[in-house]
């Protein structure tokens, strides 16, 4: 993830800039109107079902929607999960 997005629990090089800053997630969905976990499962398995203001579309694989149910619960709740 982090070649495309940035993500600061993820380490240094999770620095990425393609794709939206995965630290912001709780922003995001707040402007989507969506609860937090139901928007990044979205995000993630359906790309294209919204697509964060000054991002291209059609640059996040599809294929994430083909994890297994519990590989996405585990993706969603790293990437929502307070840190500190």
């Amino acid at each position: 993830c982090g070649a495309c997005h940035t993500f600061t629990p993820a380490g240094p090089d999770a620095k990425g800039t393609i794709g939206p800053d995965l630290d912001k997630l709780p922003q995001y969905a707040k402007q989507a109107n969506q609860p937090l976990n139901e928007f990044v499962a979205t995000s993630i398995a359906h790309p294209e079902a919204y697509i964060q203001p000054g991002y291209p579309k059609n640059v996040m694989p599809k294929s994430y929607g083909a994890l297994p149910a519990q590989d996405l619960k585990d993706l969603v709740d790293f990437l929502t999960a307070p840190q500190g």
